[in-house]
């Protein structure tokens, strides 16, 4: 089975684990599953803390890919394909990040792991919490 991370499940891996499930915690930490990254979640980390609306280590300012690396996990590169999925989506959901992370989760018959309900209004969206 694959997977593919909402932003937040990243952030609160990195700095605060309780925040997320037993069952995610479980995902990550077992070693074999198929967890994907998108260049989306780097975007809109890296834009935050320039806008200063996240602090973040600086490792991960300087280089975000080689912290996915180093949690074994795979980086998902953004097709057209999404990009055209993620724009004609029906639903009330705003945020274009979410957005694109949904089309590629949809996609490429992947899990989202996120926390945020709001996700499900997302047809064909499997989510993992």
């Amino acid at each position: 089975m694959s997977f593919l991370l909402d932003t937040h499940v990243i952030l609160w891996w990195w700095a605060d684990p309780e925040r997320l499930s037993e069952r995610v915690v479980a995902l990550l930490g077992e070693s074999g599953n198929a967890i994907h990254v998108s260049p989306v979640s780097a975007y809109e980390t890296l834009c935050k803390s320039r806008l200063g609306k996240l602090e973040l280590p600086q490792e991960i300012i300087e280089d975000f890919s080689q912290c996915i690396r180093e949690e074994g996990w795979q980086t998902l590169d953004l097709k057209m394909r999404h990009a055209s999925l993620a724009g004609n989506l029906s639903s009330d959901h705003r945020d274009p990040f979410d957005r694109l992370l949904a089309a590629q989760a949809i996609s490429e018959s992947f899990q989202l792991v996120t926390a945020d309900s709001a996700m499900a209004g997302f047809s064909g969206l499997e989510r993992y919490w």
